[in-house]
């Protein structure tokens, strides 16, 4: 006995899935199983080590900071070394509470970028001061992967009891974004929350289990971005803000957020250097995406607004920077990335603006003067001399030995 034989529609129907929905269905198995394996693959390819876990130590306010004593002839490249002294400066001798009789104290706070990622000891930007005003002594504050949070809370802690005349408070803007984060790279960190006219500092003890774990913090940091390209995470993340009402920020928007917490840091700053008779100068450095981008404009408008309202000074070497002719600016850095660090021509090149722009300051060329310091004339001959440089030089490329704190 012969089955009837099916409906028209029903043939049509099974055509239909034959030839369209089973390419479709083998497409869809083999897209996801191919974004699977690569997903395995990446998840399964270890991060770089962070060139700074060897001399960053956790610490349960700032997160982590430098170990005292620490010396690494070749830590970012044969010969490129990294010295410490016993407070966990980047300097080789250990500061006095007392500046010296007859010198100028300038302490110079910051992230990588003033610590001086990729160079050694005396060829940092703020060593390099001490070769263009005679009788300064510079203290090197720069911590790597700090946000201006951090930098701000170690000085407050290690170096308020120390005489100077000058602040140098370097910044870059992922500076400000950083100190809106709980954590950097996977290690915890310090947050401050203005409350009224005042600060806050949440997140303390900082957590401490990533310090224990590094590798494992490391990894999870470095291998977030990846999960959440996966789309059942985005979809989660979709349905999440729907029933919660929350948004995704904005850099502009988050940037606003982050203001008042920077405008009440600077003040604070401001006031705890006049207690000291010393100045603070709030320097914005220029980094290779400044060139072009304008991402940062909105922040140093902010600043140069509200640096004579707070009692600060502000000098922007960003349009300086973007003065240059653009042949010239991979000489300044170790790499041409967006958020590469200075080379040795890079921290000449910021000594040297900023060095001119610090005696431009009655203020600051007041207090130089009243210690009998004298500016020299070879520092404007050396400033011609590598202003010319950086158009015809390129800086040797280091061995890196990882990735830094950006």
């Amino acid at each position: 006995m012969t089955s009837p034989p099916l409906p028209g529609w029903k043939r049509f129907l099974f055509g239909v899935v034959c030839l369209v929905g089973v390419p479709l269905l083998l497409l869809v198995v083999l897209e996801g199983g191919s974004s699977l394996l690569l997903l395995v693959a990446d998840l399964y390819r270890a991060p770089p080590q962070l060139t700074e876990r060897p001399h960053t130590p956790d610490d349960t306010l700032l997160g982590w900071v430098n170990r005292p004593d620490f010396y690494d002839h070749d830590l970012y490249a044969p010969g490129v070394y990294l010295r410490t002294n016993s407070q966990g400066f980047r300097n080789d001798h250990a500061i006095t509470p007392r500046v010296p009789p007859g010198r100028a104290r300038a302490i110079c706070s910051g992230d990588s970028f003033t610590l001086g990622y990729g160079v050694d000891n005396d060829h940092t930007w703020c060593a390099l001061l001490e070769h263009r005003i005679h009788g300064l002594e510079t203290v090197n504050m720069g911590q790597g992967g700090y946000g201006a949070d951090q930098a701000y809370l170690w000085y407050k802690r290690d170096a308020e009891h120390l005489d100077h005349h000058v602040q140098i408070f370097a910044v870059i803007l992922e500076d400000f974004r950083r100190a809106a984060r709980r954590s950097f790279q996977g290690f915890g960190k310090p947050v401050l929350r203005a409350v009224g006219d005042s600060l806050v500092v949440d997140n303390v003890p900082v957590p401490r289990w990533p310090y224990r774990m590094p590798r494992l913090a490391a990894y999870l940091a470095a291998k977030r971005p990846l999960l959440a390209r996966l789309q059942i995470v985005q979809l989660e993340q979709g349905v999440w803000r729907r029933v919660t009402g929350s948004s995704v920020k904005g850099a502009e928007e988050s940037d606003s957020a982050m203001w008042p917490v920077a405008d009440r840091m600077f003040r604070d700053l401001a006031r705890l250097n006049r207690s000291k008779h010393s100045t603070l100068v709030v320097v914005f450095l220029p980094i290779p995406v400044d060139w072009k981008d304008t991402g940062s404009d909105r922040l140093r408008r902010w600043l140069a607004e509200a640096a004579p309202r707070d009692g600060y000074l502000f000098v922007d070497l960003v349009e300086e920077f973007r003065r240059l002719p653009s042949d010239s600016l991979d000489r300044l850095f170790l790499e041409s990335h967006p958020h590469s660090h200075h080379g040795v021509v890079g921290h000449e090149w910021i000594a040297a603006q900023l060095s001119r722009r610090l005696l431009e300051v009655p203020g600051v060329a007041a207090v130089l003067a009243s210690d009998g310091l004298l500016w020299t004339s070879r520092p404007d001959e050396r400033l011609s001399h590598r202003r010319n440089r950086i158009q015809r030089e390129a800086i040797p490329r280091h061995r890196r030995v990882g990735i830094g704190f950006q």
